[in-house]
C-alpha cells in the first residue's frame, strides 16, 4: 500500500448544523454504495496450505503472544513502581490525597492489565493473519478462529509462565489478577472478561486484516493495493468516468492535492493486471462550540468497479502519479 501524506480538508462552518447540512449534500450527489453491493466478493476459498501454515502460526504465536504480553506487562510493571513511589505521601497525607493516589494507581494497574491483553491479541492475531495470507487464504471466519483460539492459549502460558517464574506477592501487586491461574474474587472475574474480549477483538481485527485485500483468483495471487488522496472535483470526476461502460479515451488526468476530500483505493493484479477500483468521498467539518473546537467527519464508499487489464492501466493514467 502506497502511503500517502495529503491531510484531509476541513471545512470552517458556522455550527454543527451547517456541518450536517454539507454532509447531507455531499451524500445526496454521492449516494453510499452498500457493501453487499461492492464489486469484489471474498471467495471464502481455504486451501490446505493455508490451512497448514495458520496451524504453524498458532504453534508460533503462543509462545510469541506470551513474549510480547510479558514485555507489555514488565515496562506497565516499571511505570507502576515509579508512579506508586512518585504519588505516594507521608504519614501526615490528607485523605483526600491519598484517595487520589489509590485511584490513579489503580487506574495504571488497570490499564497496564488490560493493555498486556491487547498486547497478546495483536500479536497472536498478526502472525496467524500473515501465515494464512502466505498460504493465500480467503477466508477470514476461519482465520478469526485461530487467531483467537492462539491468544488465549498466550495469555494461559503468560499467567502460568508469571506464577512458575514469580513471587506470588510481588506478582498480584503488580498485575492484579493476571499472576493466579484461576481468579479468585467477582472482580477478578470482571478484569479477565473485559481483557479477554480487548484480545479477542485484537486478534480478530489484525488476523481477518491480512486476508481482506482482493484476490485474483485466476492468478492465484493477492493484488497491490495503493491509496490515492483527491480532491472533491476529482472525486466526482472518477465517479462519473466509472459509472460509463467505456473510459473515454480523453478523460482528463486528475491532478495531485495536498488536502483531500476523498480518496480512491486501487487494486491490481502483478500478474494479469486486472483490477478493482473504490471511490470514497470524504467530509470533515469543524466548528466552535462554548469556544472549543468540534469536529464531524465521516467518509463512505461513493463508487465500485471491477477493472479489466485494459481499463486498469486506463485508470492509472488518468489518477495522480502517486503509485
Amino acid at each position: 500500500m502506497t502511503a500517502n501524506a495529503a491531510q484531509t480538508k476541513k471545512h470552517v462552518c458556522a455550527s454543527m448544523q451547517q456541518a450536517q447540512d454539507i454532509l447531507k449534500q455531499w451524500q445526496a450527489e454521492l449516494p453510499r454504495v452498500q457493501a453487499a453491493q461492492a464489486a469484489y466478493k471474498a471467495s471464502g476459498r481455504l486451501p490446505r496450505k493455508a490451512v497448514g501454515l495458520m496451524m504453524i502460526g498458532c504453534i508460533l504465536g503462543v509462545p510469541f503472544g506470551a513474549f510480547a504480553g510479558a514485555l507489555a506487562l514488565a515496562v506497565g510493571s516499571v511505570f507502576y513502581v515509579a508512579f506508586d513511589a512518585v504519588l505516594k505521601g507521608g504519614a501526615g497525607t490528607p485523605v483526600v490525597f491519598s484517595l487520589i493516589h489509590h485511584g490513579l494507581v489503580l487506574l495504571w494497574s488497570l490499564l497496564s492489565f488490560l493493555g498486556t491483553y491487547l498486547v497478546v491479541g495483536v500479536v497472536s492475531g498478526w502472525i496467524v493473519g500473515s501465515m494464512g495470507r502466505l498460504g493465500r487464504n480467503r477466508n477470514a471466519p476461519v482465520a478469526i478462529a485461530i487467531a483467537i483460539m492462539t491468544s488465549v492459549a498466550a495469555i494461559f502460558v503468560l499467567r502460568v509462565g508469571i506464577r512458575v517464574f514469580m513471587a506470588h506477592e510481588v506478582a498480584s501487586q503488580v498485575t492484579l489478577a493476571i499472576s493466579s491461574p484461576y481468579a479468585a474474587t467477582l472482580l477478578d472475574w470482571v478484569f479477565f472478561a473485559v481483557g479477554g474480549i480487548i484480545m479477542c477483538i485484537a486478534a480478530s481485527i489484525l488476523a481477518a486484516t491480512q486476508c481482506e485485500d482482493p484476490f485474483c483468483e485466476s492468478c492465484g495471487v493477492f493484488m497491490t493495493h495503493a491509496r490515492i488522496p483527491l480532491a472533491l472535483d476529482g472525486v466526482r470526476h472518477l465517479r462519473h468516468i466509472l459509472s460509463n461502460v467505456d473510459i473515454p479515451s480523453a478523460a482528463q488526468s486528475l491532478s495531485s492535492t495536498a488536502e483531500k476530500e476523498g480518496f480512491v483505493d486501487l487494486y491490481r493484479c502483478p500478474a494479469c493486471q486486472r483490477g478493482y477500483v473504490c471511490v470514497y468521498p470524504e467530509f470533515c467539518g469543524t466548528w466552535l462550540q462554548d469556544n472549543r473546537p468540534q469536529e464531524l467527519s465521516e467518509y463512505w464508499l461513493a463508487s465500485s468497479c471491477l477493472l479489466e487489464p485494459g481499463k486498469t492501466e486506463q485508470i492509472t493514467r488518468i489518477l495522480p502519479q502517486q503509485i
